[in-house]
């Protein structure tokens, strides 16, 4: 049994791999998307010096950037958090008749959401590395491991709540929605330095799926300290949301078997 299990597993696993492989238009995101970004920065950002606020569990540290260094940083950040939930929801929202297939061979909601996810970690983990990558050509960045550590860290939150959001939703367009509002709402606005270092309340802020991982990113690409309460956070963001994603799998695969056993299709 365990062997079976296994390999229905590694079946998913390989399934999973091939839907992102066979969407070129996921494919041409991938790439396109953080090269736009990163180069509209370069082109318009300026020169000019600008406070940052880094947070270090209690302590705040102060450092003094250029606009042009801020807005490439954080731009790579929220792009990569957009991406990783449109992925994740192309992976959990499509074709739930994987879900009886697995069922039926004894894999269970955990193990066929970890497959699943796997396979997500595999392309997120590309486009935490091309970001990192890019980003290193055009400024210097102090830890690039901890840059791109952070970016994977904000891959892996956003697309847990990609998966709940695909599994959870029926129509494909409201989902996208609720992907695009939060990413433009948390990563790609209040995330922002320049907004949540002026920021009266910014206790709000902290509170946000991308505030720790962002932090780690920031703090990889600006210091040369290790931001171990920012890597804490960050954990517990992408552990629960890991967590959250299997128990919503599990709730749609049960209602999946239901709808199959009495002869209607999810």
């Amino acid at each position: 049994m365990a062997e079976a299990r296994r390999r229905t597993g590694w079946l998913v696993f390989r399934l999973s791999a091939l839907e992102l492989w066979r969407n070129p238009l996921g494919l041409v995101l991938l790439v396109v998307i953080p090269t736009v970004f990163i180069s509209m920065i370069v082109w318009t950002a300026g020169e000019g010096s600008l406070p940052l606020k880094l947070y270090f569990g209690d302590e705040i540290l102060h450092v003094l950037l250029t606009q042009r260094q801020i807005g490439l940083v954080f731009v790579c950040a929220a792009v990569s958090g957009f991406l990783a939930a449109y992925y994740a929801l192309i992976l959990f929202h499509n074709d739930f008749g994987y879900f009886r297939y697995c069922a039926f061979m004894g894999l269970s909601p955990a193990l066929f959401t970890l497959a699943r996810f796997a396979a997500f970690l595999l392309v997120t983990s590309c486009l935490a590395g091309v970001t990192t990558l890019g980003l290193g050509q055009v400024t210097t960045l102090k830890q690039p491991l901890i840059v791109f550590a952070g970016f994977l860290l904000i891959t892996i939150i956003y697309g847990a709540y990609g998966g709940i959001v695909g599994v959870l939703s029926r129509s494909f367009m409201p989902a996208l929605l609720l992907i695009v509002l939060l990413a433009d709402l948390d990563a790609a606005w209040l995330q922002n330095p320049v907004y949540y270092s002026a920021a009266q309340e910014s206790q709000v802020i902290h509170w946000l799926p991308a505030f720790h991982p962002c932090q780690v990113v920031f703090s990889g690409a600006f210091t040369s300290r290790t931001n171990g309460a920012a890597f804490l956070g960050a954990a517990v963001w992408a552990l629960s949301g890991v967590a959250i994603l299997i128990v919503a799998v599990g709730i749609r695969m049960r209602r999946s078997l239901v709808s199959s056993s009495g002869g209607r299709f999810d």
